[in-house]
Parts: C-alpha cells; sequence; structure tokens
C-alpha cells in the first residue's frame, strides 16, 4: 500500500505525517580519539553496536564536557529513540533509559509532545524492512538523516499510542514468558535423558556384564601444529578443538591446518562415524565425527574394540557418564 492509499485507509482522528513533522533528530560525534582526555568522564557515549531493541542504562565508553565542546556530540535526554545508521547494524533501535551522547553511527529521534517515544520506536522496529528500503550509498548502504526526517508515520490520538505500546509489551510479555517455560522444558528433558542414560547404563542389568573402559576402547589423542608456522593453518584439513564439542554431531570445524600442518604435528584424524571425547576443560562432553577430522591434545579418538558397536550406542554410553 502506497502513501496515497494509506491516507483513505487511516482510522478516523488518525494524520499522516513523517517523522521530521513528530520528533527532532540530531546525530552524534566522535571526539578525536588522539586525545585520550576526551575519555575520562562520566558521560554516557553510545556506539552503534550497543543498539540492539534494548533500553540503554550504561554504555561501554564515556566522555566529559570537554569533548562535547570539542565535537558534534550531543547529549540527548532520557526516553530518546535512537537509530542505527551505518553498516550491519542500520536500522536497529534502542531508547534511552539515561541522558547520552552518542557516535555519528547513531541519530536520536526526541519525539514531541503530541508523541509516545515508545509508539515511534515500535512503529520503526515494525517498518525496519522499510527503512533499510531506503538506504543511499553504493560501497555501504546508509541510512541518512534526511531519510529518516521523510520517513511516513501514522499518527493516532495520544490515548490510542499510549493503548497500542501497552499491547504490544503486553505481547512482548507474554511472548518472554513462553520463551522461559520453554527453555524450564528443555531442561527437564535433558535432565529426564540424562537420567534415563544412567538407569540404562550405570546400574546392574541383568545379562548384563561390568568391564574396564580401557579393556573395551583404545583413546588417540591428537595434537596442535605450531601456531608460528603460518603456512600449517588455513587449509582444507578440519581440526577440531573443544569449542567444536557442542552438538551431537561435527559437520566442521572452527579451524582448518593444512597437509603440511597435519604431518609435521602429532595430529590424528579421526574418521566419518567415530566418537570424539573431550579430555580437558570440559571433561567427558562427547561427539560424533560426521566428517573425517583432525583432532588437538584436548580430545581423544575414542575406537572401540568391539566393531559391531555403533556410534549412536557409544554416544549414549559416554553422556551418561558426563557431569555438565
Amino acid at each position: 500500500m502506497d502513501t496515497n492509499d494509506l491516507k483513505y485507509h487511516l482510522p478516523q482522528n488518525w494524520i499522516l505525517t513523517s517523522i521530521g513533522e513528530i520528533s527532532i533528530i540530531y546525530s552524534g560525534g566522535t571526539p578525536d580519539r588522539k586525545n585520550y582526555v576526551f575519555y575520562k568522564g562520566d558521560i554516557s557515549w553510545v556506539k552503534s553496536g550497543e543498539l540492539n531493541y534494548n533500553t540503554i542504562v550504561k554504555t561501554e565508553e564515556y566522555i566529559n564536557d570537554i569533548a562535547i565542546e570539542n565535537s558534534s556530540a550531543k547529549i540527548f535526554p532520557k526516553g530518546t529513540v535512537l537509530v542505527a545508521l551505518y553498516g550491519a547494524t542500520a536500522g536497529k533501535l534502542a531508547i534511552l533509559g539515561i541522558e547520552a551522547t552518542s557516535n555519528q553511527a547513531v541519530a536520536g529521534l526526541i519525539a514531541t509532545k503530541s508523541v509516545c517515544n515508545k509508539y515511534l520506536y515500535y512503529y520503526l522496529m515494525q517498518k525496519r524492512d522499510v527503512l533499510l528500503q531506503k538506504r543511499t550509498g553504493a560501497a555501504q548502504p546508509n541510512i541518512n538523516q534526511q531519510i529518516l526526517v521523510n520517513f511516513t508515520i501514522p499518527i493516532p490520538p495520544l490515548d490510542e499510542q499510549y493503548r497500542i505500546v501497552e499491547k504490544i509489551e503486553e505481547l512482548f510479555s507474554d511472548l518472554d514468558k513462553a520463551e522461559d517455560t520453554l527453555k524450564d522444558e528443555l531442561q527437564r528433558l535433558k535432565i529426564y535423558e540424562l537420567s534415563v542414560l544412567n538407569k540404562l547404563f550405570r546400574k546392574d542389568i541383568e545379562g548384563w556384564e561390568n568391564f574396564k573402559i580401557k579393556n573395551l576402547f583404545e583413546f588417540i589423542s591428537g595434537g596442535t601444529p605450531s601456531k608460528k608456522q603460518k603456512q600449517f593453518w588455513n587449509g582444507n584439513i578440519n581440526w577440531a578443538t573443544v569449542k567444536d564439542i557442542n552438538t551431537k554431531y561435527i559437520s566442521k570445524t572452527i579451524d582448518k591446518i593444512t597437509e603440511d600442518g597435519a604431518f609435521n604435528s602429532s595430529v590424528k584424524v579421526a574418521n566419518k562415524g567415530d566418537i570424539l571425547l573431550v579430555t580437558r576443560i570440559s571433561p567427558g562432553k562427547v561427539a560424533i565425527s560426521n566428517i573425517e577430522v583432525a583432532i588437538n591434545q584436548d580430545l581423544k579418538i575414542v575406537k572401540p574394540k568391539y566393531k559391531e558397536w555403533g556410534s549412536e550406542f557409544l554416544y549414549y554410553l559416554f553422556c551418561a557418564y558426563y557431569k555438565q
């Protein structure tokens, strides 16, 4: 629906206007980074990376009055709607829960008395995709102040704005509660899964025999190529560490090594279907390799002496003994 059509579909007493008509828009500034004195203060200074649909009550960096006098940074009042203008964060929002300044990658929208700041905030949140389509620039399209000034917004009466905000926040609250409930249920499911595994593998069951682990498995350690040798790294061989043991299956690794790196170190390679066991840092964590993968010294490849034991069986066997 374009702007002309929207005019005829607005409820009675609503108006169609622009953000520049219902707010004062400022952009921030960055004090000279070479003058470290500017950054010894107690005035909050917001960067665009801190905007993530949140209420900002503290910042990563602070400046002082001298910095404001010597830059284009401005103090925004509490309640200002912040909009990120550049790069990957463009269009992200926050509301100031404190007085603060910002850098030039952030615009501050100070709503007039006829507009609820949270109504403006939630409207821009819902319209982020539309806002991003209006970006300008070839190499890295950005939102500029004029785009915000001209951006269309329907405005209901003030009491209706507050009712809309109240309803939105009620729905968000219900969503948060649902997410918390889901997390609780997933945790209960994990605990139940572990209890089932414990009952199955850690208690005497008629007809089952007890063995020492060392009599059933061979454990093969890995290694790390020299970090000083650049030619050993960023190759095409997957190289697993504890960081990669987070899910049941490993299908890729964070780091990769070269053939020279594997040849000139104590690296060992696990086959697809092998069990990988963490022995240091988070001992007991386990995963199934879905690929051929080299391992470092914090992991061991578990090789069963009875070939008929499948990977799934061994995975759950070791899970039963892992204490989180």
